[in-house]
């Protein structure tokens, strides 16, 4: 997790997660948040979650096969799903209790995938893979929820590299009490120097009094 100092004047502090994406289930590692791959290739979730105790691990769905309907990642890409299968696909999940529904896409498709959904609330994790993490018609570093910003030529091996801006998509044990303490302690930071700019001017003034 990195923090990025924010608005310091009003106590803001933005948490970026990291995240790897992979079909090879042999080269996930234990330093990121999040450890993102596809629903049909993992027969046993109990099995392979229990490698990663410390972080969260998501599925995605990709149109080869979704045992009890687990993904919570809807893949739109050529050879997976389209457009039109969202709202399919997020009436199954969401009718079965599934939280945090999303959808992949490139930064061409994701209007596409916007529209298909009709208003459905969903998150989106827009692909640039080049480097960069603005998307418009997002602040910058503050949306989309996620950007797979780097591809497996940039990382040397066969996953890539994504972003998690937004802080609410599936919120990390204790993130929301780690902002607070941080926001506290830089508030208490400035009142401290303000505090002490204070007491060296009501020294200088003591000390000019006769």
């Amino acid at each position: 997790m990195y923090r990025i100092p924010g608005n310091h004047a009003k106590g803001l502090t933005l948490f970026i997660r990291t995240a790897l994406d992979s079909e090879d289930l042999s080269v996930f590692t234990s330093n990121t948040d999040f450890i993102f791959t596809y629903s049909d290739l993992v027969p046993d979730r109990t099995v392979f979650e229990a490698r990663y105790p410390h972080q969260q691990v998501v599925y995605i769905d990709r149109g080869l096969g979704d045992p009890d309907l687990k993904a919570t990642i809807a893949d739109v890409e050529p050879h997976a799903l389209t457009p039109a299968d969202l709202p399919k696909w997020w009436d199954d999940r969401h009718n079965r209790g599934a939280h945090w529904l999303t959808h992949y896409s490139d930064r061409n498709d994701r209007l596409a995938c916007v529209d298909a959904l009709a208003g459905r609330p969903a998150y989106q994790w827009v692909a640039t893979l080049d480097g960069t993490v603005h998307v418009d018609g997002f602040t910058p570093l503050g949306g989309p929820d996620i950007v797979q910003i780097l591809g497996s030529a940039h990382l040397g091996f066969n996953a890539d590299f994504s972003l998690v801006l937004n802080p609410a998509w599936r919120p990390s044990p204790n993130a929301v009490t780690k902002a607070s303490l941080m926001t506290s302690v830089g508030m208490a930071a400035n009142l401290a120097e303000e505090i002490h700019g204070e007491l060296v001017s009501l020294e200088s003034a003591l000390r000019q009094l006769p």
